[in-house]
């Protein structure tokens, strides 16, 4: 058995045919498709952001993008000391929610990802 030449995390490709550029983001993965069945796959891809897209409403950036980041970083730092003056926990309870929240989101990724290989396979024709 030879050596297997595989794409390292984080590679940029297109699939044949694409235009649009994905990410490497998983190798190997193994999943169940709409039948139930498992599925053997090479990657995972997911798209590639584009950058900052003034144009669809992003928040935060162009000329004051550091300058916001600054000040919510230094918000951040306040809330973490008023925290300490005052014997309250507020910013972890409210980290700790989020991480909840985003656990929820990264479950519906996952979902949303077995979904578009299953896809990508009946587009191969596998």
């Amino acid at each position: 058995m030879g050596k297997a030449d595989l794409l390292p995390m984080g590679s940029l490709v297109y699939l044949k045919g694409g235009d649009m550029k994905l990410m490497v983001i998983a190798r190997g993965p193994v999943f169940e498709d709409d039948k139930g069945e498992t599925v053997y796959a090479d990657y995972l891809g997911a798209p590639y952001h584009g950058g900052f897209q003034p144009d669809e409403g992003a928040a935060i950036g162009g000329p004051y993008g550091a300058a916001a980041g600054f000040l919510l970083g230094t918000a951040n730092w306040g809330w973490g000391l008023a925290d300490k003056v005052l014997g309250t926990n507020s910013k972890n309870d409210l980290y700790n929610k989020a991480e909840q929240g985003l656990g929820t989101v990264y479950d519906s990724f996952e979902n949303s990802a077995k979904n578009y290989l299953n896809f990508l396979g009946k587009l191969a024709g596998a």
